[in-house]
């Protein structure tokens, strides 16, 4: 439900400003107020990953902000995307490196232990994937594949991965996670455009 609110917040924002730039107040009024009940859901569900998404998305925006702001020349705007990889992936190595992503980890409150969960239930996933590598186990099965095949048991308490491309990998096999990967390609350019 989180990751479902989040894709809305973007939306709203967006439609906020388009109908402001248009001199429509009604609109920015509806889209605004839609934007915050959203964001009020988003706060409710209580999901981290929702939250870090949500900030992800803003540096981003914040990033695209900056690029049409100040950098109008398309070598410019290359040279300063290049620029923001590199840094990020720079300082994503550095957490590797230094063990700090790990300290960062250990500092979020996890009082159902979902992050250790999580993360044995992606490798559990990854095995998964090697049983129906090319036709996938088949839409909306995961619950039913989990259990039987990386548990040895057929009691079914998950409905999925937390993890969408590994999901649909699990689901659709290999071509529906190329098919998620083209799509994603596409939506990028288009955004880069």
């Amino acid at each position: 439900a989180a990751g479902t609110l989040l894709l809305a917040i973007p939306f709203g924002v967006y439609l906020s400003w388009v109908w402001r730039r248009a001199g429509r107040t009604v609109p920015v009024i509806l889209s605004i107020g839609a934007t915050w009940i959203i964001t009020g859901g988003l706060l409710m569900t209580g999901s981290r990953g929702a939250w870090l998404g949500l900030v992800g998305a803003s540096l981003i925006a914040g990033l695209v902000w900056i690029q049409r702001r100040w950098f109008f020349n398309p070598h410019d705007r290359s040279f300063f995307w290049i620029t923001a990889s590199l840094g990020a992936i720079t300082f994503v190595i550095y957490l590797i490196l230094t063990s700090s992503l790990g300290v960062l980890v250990n500092q979020i409150p996890d009082p159902t232990g979902s992050l250790v969960s999580r993360t044995l239930l992606w490798r559990q996933g990854m095995s998964l994937i090697r049983d129906y590598p090319f036709t996938g186990g088949g839409l909306k099965t995961f619950w039913l594949v989990h259990p039987t095949y990386a548990l040895l048991s057929n009691l079914r308490f998950l409905q999925h991965t937390h993890n969408s491309f590994l999901e649909i990998w699990i689901e659709q096999g290999i071509l529906g996670a190329l098919a998620l990967l083209a799509g994603t390609l596409v939506v990028a350019t288009w955004a880069w455009d």
